[in-house]
């Protein structure tokens, strides 16, 4: 982005903050750039400032909040609390969200890989126990209005369809034969597709998981995703931080064990839905790295 434009976008974003918090005096402000759907600041290094880049990302933030705000104290961690919604009707380029910054860092896989074994179990307890507590809120009509319903069967037709028109071009013969053989496992389950439907995170990666020292938990963060849906996604996702993190989660939650299968399928997704949004957005970067491993 042209310097100009990015400050004279700051300087907008910052007149929104003023007139919304006239009490706020803005000393500092930090960009994260790195949001696909939202452009966040970092303000006096307090709060946290949403502001959605296009009007389904509006859309979303508004559904977010409705989910955060009835989370709020529900769970064992901390999730982002809500304290400013700025929304005014049928102005959807001018929406904001606000909420105070919660302390914490967000966990990569290089710090997972320098855990102690002890450590390990103890980040692996404190996952589970959060997607145990997520998983058994109830929900109410107000968020079930909003959120996406995610259907297993429907939803995976759909995907193989998209990966097969957009993918399968660029993809090598054995690769695709590969894909299919996934798919088809998932969608010819002999024993239906009477799943739990529950309120889960959708993006419940490392960046979203914050800590304190070591392997504490302290927040769970960036709930745009939040659906309803198989259990097995947010496990699916708590996979990817370490080769072994399902299996240490279920050495102190056994009741997990028979959705391990759903959430290795899911799993096996997670690259393509990542080329998949390359070509469906024109990301060239995304569209490489998911299909990687499918093109050599």
């Amino acid at each position: 982005m042209n310097d100009d434009i990015r400050s004279s976008r700051r300087a907008d974003l910052i007149a929104r903050i003023a007139v919304a918090m006239p009490a706020l005096t803005v000393k500092k402000v930090r960009r994260i750039t790195n949001g696909q759907n939202n452009e966040v600041l970092v303000v006096n290094n307090d709060w946290i400032f949403r502001f959605p880049r296009t009007w389904m990302g509006a859309q979303a933030l508004a559904h977010e909040s409705t989910v955060l705000r009835h989370l709020h104290g529900r769970l064992p961690v901390d999730t982002p609390h809500p304290e400013v919604l700025n929304f005014p009707p049928g102005r959807e380029a001018e929406w904001f969200m606000a909420y105070p910054l919660i302390p914490g860092r967000p966990l990569t896989r290089s710090r997972i890989s320098r855990l102690s074994a002890i450590h390990l179990h103890t980040l692996a307890d404190h996952l589970a126990h959060f997607l145990d507590a997520l998983h058994s809120q109830a929900i109410p009509q107000e968020c079930r209005r909003m959120l996406n319903v995610i259907e297993p069967s429907q939803s995976c037709s759909d995907l193989l369809a998209r990966i097969q028109h957009h993918l399968y071009p660029l993809m090598l013969p054995e690769a695709r034969d590969r894909v299919e053989f996934h798919f088809s496992q998932f969608l010819h389950r002999k024993n239906g597709w009477r799943l739990p439907q529950v309120l889960i995170h959708g993006d419940f990666g490392a960046s979203n998981i914050l800590t304190k020292e070591g392997p504490t938990v302290n927040a769970i963060i960036d709930w745009g995703s939040a659906a309803i849906g198989d259990p097995a996604i947010d496990y699916a996702a708590a996979s990817t931080l370490h080769p072994r993190m399902l299996e240490f989660m279920q050495a102190s939650h056994p009741k997990i064990g028979p959705l391990l299968d759903r959430a290795a399928f899911y799993r096996g997704t997670f690259a393509l839905q990542e080329a998949l949004f390359g070509a469906e957005h024109g990301d060239a970067a995304a569209l490489k790295s998911g299909l990687c491993e499918y093109v050599r």
